[in-house]
């Protein structure tokens, strides 16, 4: 399962009317289409389908992958990781042109340090996200 809170640029033609195909062509009707999906998320979410979606699929999942996130405090804040990270659950991430320490509060981000204290099993990585997928193992 995949959420994008912030909407996409376009999902892959095959799958639906909506879509736009991945090529190199941007014409007035491809970045139309491109931004008609973009979502500002206001500072109120309450009742937000896409944040409700996410945490839910958060709560159940044993594998999480963040790719592409940037890992700012309030959009962290706004998934509730304190009702869904457990020292059980494998988080990867990619991390990439992140400095050591903003990865280390990344992790206190997501922890909900220094409310929440123990191990975790959290990796970000600095990688662009198609080497990020190259790299993960199948199992």
């Amino acid at each position: 399962m995949h959420v994008h809170v912030h909407g996409c640029l376009g999902n892959y033609e095959v799958y639906q009317q909506s879509s736009r195909s991945y090529s190199p062509e941007h014409g007035v009707h491809e970045l139309r289409k491109a931004a008609a999906g973009i979502k500002i998320i206001h500072e109120d979410i309450q009742g937000n389908k896409e944040f409700k979606e996410a945490r839910d699929a958060l709560q159940w999942a044993q594998q999480i992958f963040f790719v592409g996130f940037g890992y700012d405090p309030i959009n962290v804040a706004r998934l509730e990781p304190q009702s869904w990270i457990t020292a059980d659950k494998s988080i990867r991430g990619t991390a990439f042109s992140m400095t050591a320490e903003e990865q280390k509060q990344a992790r206190r981000a997501l922890i909900n340090e220094p409310l929440r204290q123990g191990e975790y099993n959290i990796k970000l990585e600095e990688k662009k996200a198609a080497d990020f997928f190259r790299e993960l193992p199948l199992d």
